[in-house]
């Protein structure tokens, strides 16, 4: 089924990418256009992935945790300068 996938597609000139650690199937439906990688490539690309996400989303949420966080700093000034009297 894979080899016909990438048969059909190199016919319609489009680019594949196969993911898989057997190595008789790799060797079968390498050449151009396919790229060709392992399963466990891809799960270390994924989990990198997944990780930079979560340190992104954590960053976005904690930088705009507090109200005086989201102030302007004329409106944060103004409202200090009114506590401190």
């Amino acid at each position: 089924m894979i080899e016909r996938l990438v048969t059909e597609a190199r016919r319609e000139m489009r680019d594949v990418t196969v993911i898989t650690s057997d190595n008789t199937i790799r060797a079968t439906v390498g050449g151009i256009p396919v790229t060709r990688l392992s399963s466990s490539v891809l799960i270390e690309d994924v989990r990198s992935l997944a990780a930079d996400a979560e340190t992104a989303n954590a960053e976005r949420n904690h930088a705009h945790l507090t109200l005086e966080d989201r102030l302007s700093p004329e409106s944060r000034a103004r409202l200090w300068g009114l506590i401190r009297k």
